[in-house]
Formats: C-alpha cells, structure tokens, sequence
C-alpha cells in the first residue's frame, strides 16, 4: 500500500508480485511445516486518483477498463461499480427529477380525470345493463 496515490510515471512503488510455498518433509505422524515467502518488486507509478479513502485507480481509460475486467467480484469490485455510480450521477439525478415531476403529473391527471371515468363506467354500464 501507498501513502497517497501516484500523480505521474517519475516513481516507483513496491507491490506485491507472488507467493511461493516450500514445504518440508512430513514426519511419521504426517505432520509437516509450510514456510511461504512473499515476494515484492518496485512497479513503476502511472497516474491515478482515490477512490474511497482506500484505493488507487488509473486516471487513464485504457487501463481503467482494463480493471473492470479483473474486478468481478468481492468488495473490490463493489468499489468499483459504486466508483461508476457516481461518474453518472447526472443521468441518475435526472431520473429522479423526472420520476418526481411525473409522479405529480399523474397525481394532477388521477384527481381530473377520475370523476369523469367513473361515471364513463357508470353510464356504460347501466347501457349495457338495459339491453343495448
């Protein structure tokens, strides 16, 4: 982990790269000893931003989209869909300006229009009701 995220190519950072297994021979009873070895390299930086106090994401789009790819599962990736959530926040407040002024046109139309509906039904009813 970095203290801040990388604003340019000109460092380098250790990352972890892989993880070995040794293990020894197993005694009689089967019991053994695994020695695991950890191993890190210096990655050159690219530039990225936070996301979520707790992670570094690409400012470039290729590897950004590269990324989504591998993030398909987990709270990783649950960061990072959220991450797109809120790069389409405009379209989702639009949707919601639009369900709410909706919402109050079929308010408006339900308190016009009922009046004459029910008694649309009312007047067909007693029609049909009358042998036409």
């Amino acid at each position: 982990c970095v203290k801040s995220c990388p604003t340019g190519f000109d460092t380098f950072s250790s990352c972890f790269l892989e993880e070995t297994f040794e293990d020894a021979p197993k005694d009689v009873t089967g019991t053994f000893s695994r020695n695991i070895t950890y191993h890190f390299g210096f990655v050159e930086d690219h530039p990225s931003f936070t996301l979520g106090e707790r992670y570094c994401l690409p400012s470039d789009n290729v590897m950004l989209e590269q990324l989504s790819d591998t993030l398909t599962w987990g709270a990783e990736a649950a960061m990072f869909h959220f991450f797109e959530v809120m790069q389409s926040w405009h379209i989702i407040f639009a949707a919601g300006f639009a369900s709410f002024i909706l919402g109050y046109v079929y308010l408006f139309l339900v308190t016009k229009i009922a009046g004459p509906v029910v008694y649309a039904t009312f007047a067909i009813a007693t029609l049909f009701s009358c042998g036409f």
